[in-house]
């Protein structure tokens, strides 16, 4: 048989495989996500150092299938891996000068990247990279070098009481968080902006207005290339538009306002600006530039087909602040592609002093 052929079907076999074995534990990167461990340096000088520096390794956690967290536990993670009814699903692997640990389900074929929210690259204590299948458990593409983040995805999270619910096998799980040492929360977007006490439905309208503005300067420069060519066709319009993005606002009893919208746009299409549950998100906290002051707040969205915008919130008077809005349609990369493997929105972290408002 031929040597390419044999090469070609191996690498459609595991892909195959590797795709089943990621659906099998039914991840969804919308949940919350309890981040054990962040590290990125994307501008250090000395990175030798920071690698020799930078340790983490998993810590015991034990998951039970009732929330009173008695009984047997179904499942066990730890330093030498992921454990599910007694079975090791995924293993540990020491990289970084054996400081920090990794959760990998299988090493791949050498050379092969593959799809990236599958595979990542690992590297051993000696430098040489390796490629391997993440362990789907987590939510966050592992990877070498100075950019490394242990996320777990959860259904449910409760602040107050640290209970955790998350997808394990073919069911749920239950732990605590309470002994564990977290870096941060993640929320999805819309959860994002409850807890900083953000109206979607008000920023939604924001939106609204500064893309009627956008699409207004683009209409009024549009001359058509070819006879009966119309500027949605022009600019393909048509591939940002979904109506199922809108399903958020009927759990937020913005059903008026998502007629309006429908009425404006058309039946079966609207804008994917408002696709709030499928966004990549930071949340920034920054010192009041007025001593005593409280901490102002921004919040910066990714979309999965526009370009990028942010609020602030001011949490001495409450004031709200858009700003930095860059709205047109991307063209020669996909955003959403460059950053999948961010889909989990990143740090909360406090920031230099910023200007009352």
């Amino acid at each position: 048989m031929n040597f390419k052929l044999v090469i070609l079907i191996l690498v459609s076999s595991l892909m195959t495989s590797t795709l089943a074995k990621f659906e099998r534990f039914n991840i969804d990167p919308r949940k919350y996500s309890l981040v054990l461990d962040y590290h990125d340096d994307r501008d250090a000088e000395d990175e030798k150092g920071l690698k020799e520096n930078y340790k983490f390794k998993f810590p015991l956690i034990e998951f039970y299938t009732n929330k009173e967290l008695n009984g047997a536990p179904v499942g066990k993670l730890n330093e030498e891996g992921l454990y599910i009814e007694g079975k090791k699903v995924c293993y540990t692997k020491n990289i970084l000068a054996d400081n920090y640990n990794i959760l990998l389900e299988d090493v791949v074929l050498p050379g092969y990247l593959g799809d990236g929210d599958v595979y990542t690259v690992g590297e051993y204590s000696n430098g040489i990279k390796f490629n391997a299948i993440r362990c789907p458990f987590l939510g966050y593409r592992q990877e070498a070098g100075l950019k490394l983040m242990t996320a777990l995805v959860l259904e449910d999270y409760d602040e107050k009481t640290k209970l955790a619910k998350i997808r394990l096998g073919d069911g749920v799980a239950y732990f605590s968080a309470k002994k564990l040492s977290l870096h941060y929360l993640h929320r999805p977007p819309l959860q994002t902006m409850d807890h900083y006490g953000v109206d979607p439905i008000e920023f939604a309208k924001h939106i609204e207005s500064k893309f009627a503005e956008y699409l207004k300067k683009r209409r009024d420069r549009f001359k058509p290339k070819v006879s009966g060519e119309t500027f949605e066709q022009r600019y393909g319009l048509e591939n940002y538009f979904s109506l199922s993005n809108l399903d958020w606002m009927d759990r937020y009893g913005a059903k008026e306002y998502k007629e309006s919208l429908i009425k404006k746009y058309g039946k079966l299409q609207i804008i994917k600006h408002f696709d709030f549950e499928n966004m990549f998100v930071t949340a920034s906290k920054y010192k009041n530039s007025i001593k005593g002051k409280k901490d102002i707040v921004e919040i910066y969205f990714i979309n999965k087909n526009m370009d990028s915008y942010s609020l602030f919130k001011n949490f001495d008077n409450n004031h709200i602040r858009y700003s930095d809005f860059k709205i047109g349609f991307l063209k020669g990369y996909d955003q959403f592609k460059r950053s999948r493997g961010l889909l989990i929105p990143t740090q909360e972290y406090e920031g230099y002093p910023m200007d009352d408002f």
